[in-house]
């Protein structure tokens, strides 16, 4: 029986449906988003609401990348010598495309297309709010900017999930501090007092989020993907938990709280075509351009309405703004996104810096202290040794008898 290791060693570490899923989740989100930005919240709200599969398959994309980040950052940080050196590499990867993305929306964008004169807009400390998305702090809207769109003044919607990213690598980064992220065992246990904690408050009628995945539902899921790398070794990978874990994530969107239900088997689908290997195509070959379009999607097409150049049609919306949001991507992935991860060069300076912050430090600071606190067993002085009483202290060898003297 094939396990999710040995999946993973036969695609030689990069499986091309880890990537395949990348693009195809982010023009996902790119899709769902065109009926928000054309016909406005209450018109997306109501399609949402509908029981159906466009239903379900919209309610997994974002539940689904989260679980597969989960899975290969583990990975990541399990090949990292430092948590500085792991922490480096998420800066690398998330904040280059999200700089440029709230630089690019704030002057750009909002420097052409706002209503207001160009002083007022600079001037508005809605601005400077803004650019705060920089570091994490998620504000949606810039002066004057799509005032009369059918979804107002939201610049970018696709922000909301940049908190809950950060947030799942500050934990897992605590884990492995606490020596929790590399014992499987205490991992499983500290998961699954997360998901009793969920459900209690669930039943208590506190957080009806979870018919849903949204926020901490999220960082469940990244937790779960963590989880799976864990097992790997023991966990099997067949069609029919693939599939049949594909099922059960559609419905467990169907029942009331299934959102409690629905991260375990979404992780192992995420997994299971992860893992696949199809040939990847040429573009695919060129670079990963999916957390391009996830993030430029939204300020694009808002801007395609704001124009009034394209009608009110959701097809046409997306058509407009489709290659305008695959080139921005290209662009950003080619000169903002690869030029800084290419940085990564630099991460054995790094972990020779900080060598001290190693994974596992206040697990390893804790058995230590315990360590020097337990008394170390000795036989009580004068106490007789009876014949036969192991636990006595061994007995010293006598000295030796002195030589004696030559002639």
């Amino acid at each position: 029986m094939t396990t999710l290791a040995e999946q993973f060693e036969l695609t030689k570490g990069r499986p091309a449906g880890f990537d395949y899923m990348r693009i195809c989740f982010a023009l996902g989100v790119v899709a769902w988003h065109t009926s928000l930005v054309t016909y406005g919240y209450a018109y997306q709200e109501h399609i949402f609401s509908q029981p159906g599969p466009y239903r379900m398959v919209v309610a997994a994309i974002v539940p689904m990348f989260f679980a597969l980040s989960g899975f290969l950052v583990a990975g990541s940080l399990e090949r990292c010598k430092t948590l500085p050196g792991f922490l480096t590499l998420r800066v690398l990867r998330i904040f280059p495309a999200l700089t440029a993305d709230v630089i690019l929306s704030a002057f750009l964008l909002g420097g052409s297309m706002t209503q207001l004169s160009l002083w007022q807009y600079f001037h508005n400390p809605v601005f400077y709010q803004y650019l705060l998305n920089c570091l994490g702090d998620i504000h949606y809207h810039l002066p004057g900017l799509f005032l009369n769109n059918p979804y107002p003044r939201v610049v970018n919607q696709q922000l909301w999930t940049v908190p809950f990213e950060l947030e799942c690598y500050l934990l897992l980064s605590a884990l492995s501090l606490l020596g929790i992220a590399k014992r499987r065992k205490l991992l499983l246990y500290f998961v699954l007092a997360l998901v009793a904690y969920g459900l209690i408050d669930y039943l208590r009628g506190h957080d009806r989020s979870a018919d849903d995945l949204h926020g901490n539902q999220l960082v469940l899921c990244f937790l779960i993907g963590v989880l799976f790398y864990g097992f790997r070794h023991h966990i099997a990978y067949t069609k029919a938990l693939g599939f049949g874990s594909i099922a059960a994530s559609f419905a467990c969107f169907c029942i009331p709280g299934g959102g409690l239900l629905a991260p375990l088997p979404i992780t192992y689908a995420t997994i299971f075509l992860g893992l696949t290997s199809p040939p990847r195509l040429f573009f695919m070959k060129t670079g990963d351009y999916s957390y391009g379009i996830y993030l430029y999607g939204f300020p694009i097409q808002q801007a395609v309405i704001a124009t009034g150049l394209v009608p009110l049609n959701g097809w046409l919306t997306l058509g407009a703004a489709l290659p305008f949001i695959i080139f921005t991507a290209v662009m950003s992935w080619h000169f903002f996104e690869l030029p800084m991860l290419s940085l990564r060069r630099y991460r054995p300076q790094v972990d020779r810096l900080f060598a001290f912050l190693k994974p596992d430090l206040l697990w390893d600071a804790a058995w230590h202290a315990v360590a020097r606190l337990r008394p170390a067993a000795r036989q009580p002085a004068g106490r007789p040794i009876a014949a036969g009483d192991l636990t006595a202290a061994p007995l010293t060898p006598a000295p030796a008898a002195a030589a004696p003297p030559t002639a």
